[in-house]
């Protein structure tokens, strides 16, 4: 299947088919070096969810007066503390992956990505992609703090910052620069794009969320603490889907990204005349 050339000025509904085309085309290059970057640290935190969970629906059950208290909200804090982690590290995962494949693409490679050349990408953006991405948080929490509007605001605006961080190597300051002039006379369409993203991808995980629900309701109906077996084995097939999901929506702002940067720039235009201008040399 022919490489998909990123650099490309694209419309609202042709950005998002390239995203879909983009993750069936590199299905198995990215579900490999998915398990072997990602899914150990998605592991722990569904394993961490499951117990929070089993805790929550067994004090439904028995009543509070028969849960150590203190213990679940410590728990409570460690599951979502975990959770914001694997975020983080799914977001550097994908960009990283991104990364790699635009250097493929420019360079003619056919060659699948490997899990190494993505960990190289990733060991070398974790400070400043974390970094970004705490300050992107504080950001938008203070924004919704005061009014909300702020926040929606702000959310949108700087959504292209950790990936002026690995594609154009921006420091963190620089990258909430950039991101807020990209976006410029685009917030609108931006944010329409990202709520169809997001509806499309949370029809699909509806699928993922199937068996978790029916545990749910079985034991709300029941009376009687789940299994931890069940309820593991469910909350790992709804956290996994949200986190590929997660991957799609990622790709998905990637694509923009370059369709916007295209449009300020013309990158792709002028790579391929260079390229031209090389292929000429090459035959004189």
């Amino acid at each position: 299947m022919e490489k998909i050339d990123l650099h490309q000025v694209r419309g609202f509904s042709d950005s998002i088919t390239v995203t879909f085309n983009f993750v069936k085309q590199e299905f198995k290059p990215l579900l490999k070096s998915l398990a072997v970057i990602v899914l150990p640290l998605i592991f722990v935190d569904l394993f961490l969810k499951s117990f929070m969970m089993r805790g929550m629906l067994s004090l439904m059950v028995s009543g509070p007066l028969n849960q150590p208290f203190a213990e679940k909200v410590g728990l409570f804090v460690i599951t979502y503390l975990m959770a914001l982690f694997v975020i983080y590290w799914v977001a550097l995962f994908v960009m990283s992956y991104v990364q790699v494949y635009t250097d493929r693409f420019s360079m003619l490679e056919q060659k699948q990505i490997t899990p190494g050349e993505v960990w190289r990408v990733m060991s070398g953006n974790v400070g400043k992609v974390l970094g970004v991405s705490l300050l992107y948080f504080f950001i938008v929490m203070m924004g919704c703090v005061f009014f909300f509007i702020p926040g929606i605001y702000f959310a949108v605006a700087f959504v292209f910052a950790p990936l002026f961080v690995v594609f154009r190597g921006k420091s963190v300051s620089a990258s909430l620069g950039a991101s807020m002039n990209l976006v410029r006379g685009r917030w609108w369409s931006l944010l329409g794009y990202l709520l169809v993203l997001q509806m499309i991808l949370g029809a699909l995980s509806y699928v993922f969320n199937i068996p978790y629900m029916v545990v749910f309701f079985k034991s709300a109906f029941s009376r009687a603490t789940p299994g931890v077996y069940e309820m593991t084995f469910s909350l790992m097939l709804q956290g996994f889907g949200q986190y590929v999901l997660q991957v799609v929506a990622l790709v998905g702002i990637a694509v923009r990204f370059f369709g916007f940067l295209e449009q300020d720039e013309h990158t792709g235009l002028l790579n391929k005349i260079e390229q031209m201008g090389e292929d000429i040399h090459q035959t004189e």
